[in-house]
């Protein structure tokens, strides 16, 4: 939804003021799978907004915030990280060492990310895609339930996939039909 704002040919070097945002969970939504709370949070996520929105240019900020403000409130603000880079290792981190090339590539250092909601000035519809593949090549790979405790990267796709889910749900009900003709053309991308 974000790509389609920047890319709007009068809103194509729009400066959107995200960075204020924090980055991290700071509500009382657990984001895990299988967690008791997540029924609830299903139900903040699908909630659609007060007003509908219509497409117009002057309400667009607005919709925006409204939208950013709904992740922030039911916990999803990190479901909309995507790779930025993979970065060397460390002059620290001998790579023929086995022990020193496993710890790296589980290593936080390994990636650099960016989250679209935050800072949409390296976002793309290539990373965007990117990101939505990666997610949906993951859920394939599993034919049940992960559990949470001994599949957490899997666990943490899916949980993404179902939050991205909801926010779509939220947003289509938050359209007037007019918006939701215009958002048309993206939804052949995803």
């Amino acid at each position: 939804m974000l790509l389609f704002f920047r890319d709007l040919p009068s809103l194509k070097n729009l400066c959107l003021p995200f960075s204020t945002m924090l980055p991290f969970n700071t509500n009382s939504f657990s984001n895990t799978l299988g967690a008791t709370n997540r029924a609830t949070q299903q139900k903040a996520l699908v909630s659609p907004f007060k007003e509908e929105f219509d497409g117009k240019l002057k309400y667009v900020l607005q919709h925006i915030a409204t939208f950013m403000h709904h992740c922030k409130e039911s916990g999803v603000i990190e479901d909309f990280k995507f790779l930025i880079k993979e970065n060397q290792p460390p002059p620290d981190i001998d790579m023929s060492d086995q022990k020193g090339k496993a710890a790296w590539l589980s290593d936080s250092r390994r990636f650099t990310y960016g989250n679209i909601l935050i800072d949409s000035s390296q976002v793309s519809l290539e990373k965007v895609q990117q990101a939505w593949d990666e997610i949906h090549s993951a859920l394939k790979k599993f034919s049940s339930t992960p559990d949470p405790v001994k599949m957490p990267q899997a666990s943490q796709k899916l949980v993404s996939f179902q939050n991205r889910k909801w926010l779509y749900k939220c947003l289509r009900n938050s359209w007037t039909p007019n918006m939701k003709t215009i958002m048309l053309c993206l939804e052949l991308h995803f």
